[in-house]
Formats: structure tokens, C-alpha cells, sequence
């Protein structure tokens, strides 16, 4: 909140600034010929781009879950949890009923997946880095209810949830 607030304030800044630098000396220009205007143009360009900026660009198609909320889906009949880890990685440890799919193979072994791009798949890793990457792919083929697991099997483990070996 605080950095949106600045983008407008910086925005109305610049915006006033541009109207006495560069100004409209003909009173012909719609936007630097009127401080007013030129204050609430900037203001709405620095809403603008701190929103941009702030959800980096395009917002994420997946949603990141707490532990106690994927424990809740996991359970969920129908659930596909999909580990995306190393197959070493995989053998230490999983979530119960995990499948693996590791992330350097998932592009190539999309077959594996179910059809139905509407199955809630509940993607981890290690730490929820390779997971959100796989989560973006599976949302980029189309799979409308991907949930990635925050923090990854570390903080699951964490909480004290059950791992299968």
C-alpha cells in the first residue's frame, strides 16, 4: 500500500513538474497546458506502473497455498499432487499419494497428466521455488485449478504433517 501511495504521489510530481518544464505555451495542448491536468495524468501513470511493477508485470494464475490449506486439498478426492522434485529427492520423502514428475521432464512428459485441465493439481518442491515455475507451466497448458504449495515440502515437514518414504 505504501509503495502504491508513493507511485501516485511520484506520478502527480512528475506530472506537475512536466507541466512547468515543458508546458503548453500555446494553450493548445490538452494535457501540459493545465497544471491540474498534467498533476492527475502523472498521478495516473505512477498508479499505472507501481501496480505493473508490484505484481511484476502479469499477475500468477495459480495460488500459492499455506500448509494447513494444501493438507485440505490433499484430501480432496480427485487431487492430483504432483511432486516435481529430483527422483533422489523424491525417495527421502513425499507427501502421501504424491506423484513424481520431476520439473526438467514435465515439458516433455505432459501425457502424464490428466486430460481434464480442470483437476485441482497441488504442485511442490523442496522450498516452492521449482514448484511456482511448474505451476506457471501447468497454468500456460491451460490447467485452470493449479495450487503450488509455499515453502514446499520444508514446511510441511515443518508443521508436522505426515510424509510418506
Amino acid at each position: 500500500m505504501t509503495k502504491m501511495i508513493l507511485g501516485v504521489v511520484g506520478g502527480g510530481v512528475l506530472g506537475y513538474l512536466w507541466y512547468r518544464a515543458v508546458g503548453c505555451s500555446t494553450g493548445t495542448c490538452p494535457l501540459t497546458s493545465n497544471p491540474y491536468v498534467s498533476t492527475l495524468y502523472g498521478a495516473v501513470l505512477g498508479i499505472l506502473m507501481t501496480s505493473a511493477t508490484l505484481s511484476g508485470g502479469k499477475p500468477e494464475l495459480f495460488q500459492r497455498l499455506a500448509v494447513t490449506q494444501a493438507a485440505e486439498l490433499a484430501t480432496q478426492t480427485g487431487t492430483l499432487i504432483l511432486d516435481v522434485r529430483t527422483p533422489q529427492e523424491y525417495t527421502q520423502g513425499r507427501l502421501p499419494n504424491a506423484v513424481l514428475l520431476p520439473i526438467d521432464e514435465l515439458s516433455h512428459r505432459q501425457g502424464e497428466l490428466p486430460k481434464d485441465k480442470r483437476t485441482p493439481v497441488l504442485v511442490y518442491c523442496a522450498t516452492g521455488r521449482r514448484s511456482q515455475a511448474a505451476a506457471r507451466f501447468l497454468t500456460e497448458q491451460g490447467y485452470t485449478a493449479v495450487q503450488e504449495l509455499k515453502g514446499g515440502i520444508t514446511a510441511w515437514q515443518a508443521e508436522g504433517r505426515p510424509v510418506a518414504r
